[in-house]
């Protein structure tokens, strides 16, 4: 039973993780594109 409860609390701390590293590297290239656009669109 304990265990089953320190596995859950693990997969949901791996999952919250995976989700932000996902957000933050979606954030990141969305970002990186806008700003080759813009730069390309300057020169």
């Amino acid at each position: 039973m304990i265990t089953n409860k320190i596995f859950r609390l693990l997969l949901k701390n791996t999952l919250s993780n995976f989700s932000c590293v996902y957000y933050v590297t979606n954030y990141v290239r969305n970002n990186v594109g806008y700003m080759r656009s813009n730069y390309t669109y300057t020169t």
